[in-house]
């Protein structure tokens, strides 16, 4: 099923504010739909570069729309809602709670005076579901209350990996963070370990990912690093051979393979483990997503058309 649905920012406005509406500031790169939607199974949840904030039936029907105050960044907005229970988190340096029913905001907590184009991600801990921004903030999803105010400098464009109670933050360097649980119900974290500065390229637009111990990292000269999640150690360091193309999509897991795809459409699939073992490289359509597995199919997003891939 495929459809396609209204997200037009002026519905929200009234007469005078419509007449005098700029959209706000983005590059040909993000442009306003750079966002990945999340959904319950029977809705399905989006957020615009323009600042609207949408809720659809898997139908396509409109069911709410509203809008929230984005920060104003040249590069526009690109991190991705998260729905945690009845709570729809959206990153906008602060954070906000709508209640997914209505969209009405919940709660909205204070962020770190940072910007970030990354995701936020849930963890759960000590019996609560928590909330871990890109910048390193980790607040409770139910009311929105600080747990821990910042475990590092955090990251610019991509986000964190969350494994039982450790948080990596994956960036020109890597920080690894453990929470432990405090007196009534309060939280404290600290760093277990850093690497040293500029062990990535800046251009971090990938994130990261978790497996059986390892962590795989590409920057966007599509050079990859994995590295030991227990000691930040580097286990090996290779240039997949992609050919030309930028990396912005992130590793993904399908089974006991990683796919890594760049810019240009160009794919290899990495068996897991502590050395560089890839299959022959495989070529599609350009694009800058990441792929989404279904069991036997992958869902992969170009510019113009989205593949469906199955046996």
């Amino acid at each position: 099923m495929l459809w396609q649905a209204s997200s037009d920012i002026r519905e929200l406005l009234d007469e005078k504010d419509r007449a005098d509406y700029k959209p706000p500031l983005t590059d040909k790169l993000s442009g306003y739909a750079s966002s990945t939607p999340t959904s319950d199974g029977e809705h399905v949840y989006a957020v615009f570069g323009q600042g609207v904030v949408a809720a659809y039936t898997m139908e396509g029907k409109r069911a709410w729309m509203v809008r929230i105050e984005l920060p104003e960044d040249k590069h526009g907005y690109a991190s991705s809602p998260l729905l945690v229970g009845d709570t729809l988190i959206v990153y906008k340096q602060d954070i906000v709670g709508l209640n997914k029913a209505d969209g009405t905001v919940k709660w909205e907590t204070k962020g770190l005076p940072r910007n970030s184009y990354g995701s936020p991600v849930h963890m759960k801990f000590a019996g609560m579901d928590l909330v871990v921004t890109p910048r390193s903030q980790v607040v409770r999803a139910s009311d929105g209350k600080e747990m821990v105010h910042e475990l590092c400098y955090g990251m610019r464009a991509c986000s964190p990996i969350v494994h039982g109670n450790k948080i990596f933050f994956v960036t020109r360097m890597v920080w690894a963070a453990e929470l432990s649980p405090g007196q009534d119900g309060a939280i404290t974290g600290k760093l277990i370990w850093q690497t040293p500065k500029d062990i990535f390229n800046d251009n971090d637009f990938s994130s990261p990912l978790y497996h059986e111990g390892l962590i795989y990292k590409l920057d966007g000269k599509v050079n990859l690093k994995v590295l030991e999640a227990e000691s930040g150690k580097i286990v090996y360091a290779t240039r997949p051979k992609l050919g030309r193309g930028r990396q912005l999509a992130s590793p993904a897991l399908a089974g006991n393979r990683i796919f890594i795809g760049n810019s240009k459409g160009a794919s290899v699939w990495l068996k897991p483990g502590r050395k560089f073992e890839a299959s022959e490289v495989s070529t599609l359509a350009p694009t800058l997503a990441t792929p989404t597995f279904d069991r036997k199919r992958m869902f992969v997003r170009s510019s113009k058309r989205v593949w469906c891939i199955a046996e």
